[in-house]
C-alpha cells in the first residue's frame, strides 16, 4: 500500500528539487495510465523560501511549482530592519535570550531580503523566525490536505496503478524536508521548519527525514561568489549535531521563539530533522557535474521512492528500526558518535535497473526531431540520384513543376480553362435551383389565372410572362445576392482552413523549400485568374444580350389563339407536359 508524503523544500535548492520531482512523478503517472487530471493530493509539496514569489527560472529545470505550493516569507519591498523591529517588539525576555549572540544588527544588513537571504544563514534564520506564522500556515494547509477524506481512496487508486496492493487503512504520512546546508535561506531555516513540523503533528512530524545538500554541490559557482558556502555548511552541521545530541529537548528560549509564530513547544528530545541524510555531488565512482544534475538525480530518486511500495516499506523499516542499529556496524572516523549511539548523519545511494525505456524515449524523441527537420529542409534532395549531376536549384525547380498540378487541384482554387471553375462553383448558392423553380411556378400560376380560360395569342402570353418576371425581378436579385454573399463567407473560412492544412501536409510530404515555391506559383496563378475575370464577365454579358435578343425577336404580330388547356400552359414537371425546363431568359 502506498504511503502519503509531505515534501517540504526550503530555499532555492529545496524548491528546485521539488520541481524535478513533480516532473518525474508526472511522467510516471502518465506511463502508469493515471486518468485523474489532477496531481495526487497524497503527495503534498510545499516550497518555503524568502522571496514573495518563486524565482530561479533556470532553463535547465522544469517549470515552477503551482502557486498554491509556494509559501513566501517576506512581502515585496520589505527591508530587513522592518522584520527585525517586528520580531524584537513581539519577543519577550526568553525569546530575546534566544536571539542574543547571533542576531544580525540591522545597520549591518544591506541585502534586499524580499529577494532572498544571500549567503547569510543568520539573516535567513531571523527572517524565518519573524515569519513563523507564514511557515505554520503553509505546513497546516499541506497537512490538512493529507488528512482529507479522499486520501485513502486516492492512495488505493495509485497503488493499483503502480501494481501495489491497496489497503483500507493507509500508513501515516512520511515527512521529507529538502534543503541546502550551504546557503542562506535553507540553511538558516531548516531546523526551525523541522521543529515546527514536529510541533504541529507530533505523531508523525517527529520522524522527518532531512535531505541536506553538502557544500561540494555548489563547486561549479566561481570562488568569488561562494565565499560563504563552506562556512555556512560548517555552522549548519554544528547546529544539526547540537540538536541531535540535545537529549533534553528545546530550551525555554527555543519554545518562546516558536510561540511567536503561534506554534506550541514540541514534546521532543531533539531539534531539527529526525533522520539527517547528507547529499553530496560525488563519490569514488559518480560525479554529477553540476548542482542542477544533483537536483535532477534527487528528483528521480524521490520519484522512485514515492511510486514503489517495496521501496517505501524498505526505507521505512530502515529509518524506524535500523537507524540506531547501524551505529555498531558502521565505523566512525570523525568521531561524531561513540559506540552504541545513533549516527548523527547518514547517506543513501540511488541506482536504477530498468529496460532503459526512459533513455530510449529521449533518444527516439531526438532522432525523430532530427529526421523531421531533415525532411522539412531537404526533402527535394532525396530525389537526387547518386549519379545525378543536377544542382539543388534544378532539382527543386523540376520537382515543383511536377507537383504543382496536383497541389493546385487540392487547393480548391483551380480556375484553369473551361473545365475548372472551383471558385465559381463554390460561390454558387446551394438553393439557387429550388428558388428558380419556385419563381417559375409562381409566374406560371399567375399567368394561368389571368388567362381566365380564354384563348390568348402568343404576344399576350409573352407580355404577361415577362411582366410577372419584372415584378419579381428586384426581390429575386436581392435573394440571389444575399445567397451569394453567404456562400462567399462560408467559402472564405473553408478556403483558409483547406489551404492551411494543405500547406502543413505539403511541408511534411515535399519539404519547406518546395512548399514555398508551390505557394509562390499559386500566387502567380491567382493573379492570372484575377486578370482573366473581366474578360469572363464580358463574355457572360454577351451571352445575356444574345438571350435577350432571341426573346425580343419573337414575332409580335397576331398569332393563333392558344387555349388554356394547351400542354404548353401546364405547370413545369406536370405529367403530360412537354416543357419542363426554365423560362427563356
Amino acid at each position: 500500500m502506498f504511503r502519503p508524503f509531505l515534501l517540504v523544500g526550503i530555499g532555492g535548492s529545496g524548491g528546485k528539487t521539488l520541481r524535478t520531482l513533480r516532473e518525474d512523478l508526472t511522467r510516471r503517472l502518465t506511463e502508469a495510465g493515471w486518468k485523474n487530471p489532477h496531481f495526487p493530493r497524497c503527495w503534498q509539496m510545499l516550497h518555503v523560501d524568502v522571496p514573495s514569489s518563486q524565482d530561479g527560472d533556470d532553463a535547465d529545470l522544469p517549470k515552477q511549482l503551482p502557486i498554491e505550493c509556494y509559501q513566501g516569507l517576506v512581502a515585496r519591498n520589505i527591508v530587513y530592519r522592518n522584520l527585525d523591529d517586528t520580531l524584537i517588539r513581539r519577543a519577550g525576555a526568553e525569546a530575546r535570550n534566544g536571539l542574543a549572540g547571533w542576531r544580525p544588527e540591522p545597520r549591518e544588513v544591506s541585502i534586499p531580503v524580499d529577494k532572498g537571504a544571500g549567503q547569510y544563514r543568520a539573516v535567513g534564520r531571523l527572517i524565518t523566525l519573524a515569519s513563523l506564522a507564514h511557515v505554520k500556515e503553509g505546513l497546516e494547509r499541506a497537512m490538512d490536505d493529507l488528512q482529507s477524506a479522499e486520501i485513502p481512496g486516492e492512495l488505493a487508486d495509485l497503488s493499483r496503478a503502480f501494481g501495489a496492493d491497496p489497503s483500507v487503512n493507509p500508513p501515516a504520512p512520511t515527512p521529507i524536508v529538502i534543503s541546502s546546508l550551504a546557503g542562506g535561506s535553507g540553511a538558516g531555516a531548516v531546523l526551525d521548519v523541522c521543529d515546527a513540523l514536529r510541533a504541529l503533528r507530533p505523531a508523525w512530524g517527529d520522524h522527518s527525514i532531512g535531505l541536506l545538500f553538502a557544500p561540494d554541490v555548489f563547486d561549479e559557482i566561481p570562488p568569488e561568489l561562494r565565499k560563504g558556502v563552506r562556512p555556512n555548511a560548517l555552522a549548519a552541521l554544528a547546529e544539526l549535531l547540537a540538536g541531535f545530541w540535545n537529549t533534553s529537548g528545546p530550551s525555554p528560549a527555543d519554545d518562546a521563539l516558536m510561540a511567536l509564530g503561534g506554534i506550541a513547544a514540541p514534546n521532543a528530545t531533539r531539534l531539527g530533522p529526525r533522520y539527517p541524510i547528507l547529499v553530496g555531488k560525488r563519490n569514488s565512482k559518480v560525479d554529477f557535474g553540476t548542482q542542477v544534475d544533483v537536483y535532477k538525480a534527487m528528483g528521480r530518486a524521490l520519484g522512485a521512492w514515492l511510486t514503489s511500495d517495496q521501496l517505501q516499506d524498505t526505507l521505512g523499516a530502515y529509518f524506524q528500526t535500523n537507524w540506531v542499529g547501524a551505529a555498531g556496524a558502521v565505523p566512525d572516523d570523525t568521531p561524531l558518535k561513540t559506540q552504541g549511539q545513533e549516527p548523527p548523519f547518514s547517506a543513501r545511494g540511488f541506482a536504477r535497473v530498468s529496460l532503459g525505456r526512459d533513455r530510449f524515449r529521449e533518444y527516439a524523441a531526438q532522432r525523430l526531431a532530427r529526421e523531421a527537420v531533415e525532411r522539412v529542409l531537404r526533402r527535394h534532395l532525396e530525389l537526387l540520384g547518386r549519379e545525378d549531376r543536377r544542382s539543388d536549384e534544378e532539382v527543386l525547380a523540376e520537382h515543383v513543376d511536377y507537383t504543382f498540378g496536383p497541389f493546385l487541384a487540392k487547393t480548391g482554387l483551380n480556375e484553369r480553362g473551361r473545365e475548372h471553375n472551383d471558385v465559381l462553383l463554390a460561390l454558387k448558392p446551394s438553393d439557387r435551383d429550388s428558388r428558380l423553380r419556385q419563381l417559375e411556378n409562381a409566374v406560371h400560376e399567375q399567368v394561368r389565372m389571368a388567362a381566365a380560360d380564354k384563348p390568348r395569342d402568343r404576344r399576350w402570353w409573352r407580355d404577361r410572362i415577362f411582366g410577372q418576371l419584372r415584378e419579381r425581378e428586384d426581390a429575386a436579385v436581392r435573394e440571389e445576392l444575399e445567397a451569394i454573399q453567404a456562400a462567399a463567407r462560408r467559402w472564405v473560412r473553408t478556403a483558409q482552413d483547406t489551404l492551411t492544412s494543405l500547406v502543413a501536409q505539403t511541408v511534411a510530404d515535399e519539404g519547406a523549400p518546395a512548399t514555398a515555391r508551390l505557394l509562390s506559383k499559386l500566387r502567380e496563378e491567382m493573379e492570372g485568374v484575377l486578370q482573366e475575370l473581366p474578360s469572363e464577365i464580358e463574355a457572360l454579358d454577351r451571352t445575356r444580350h444574345r438571350c435577350q435578343q432571341d426573346v425580343d425577336g419573337v414575332p409580335r404580330h397576331r398569332q393563333p389563339h392558344a387555349a388554356p388547356a394547351h400542354p404548353r400552359q401546364r405547370a413545369p414537371g406536370h405529367r403530360g407536359s412537354r416543357e419542363t425546363g426554365p423560362l427563356p431568359g
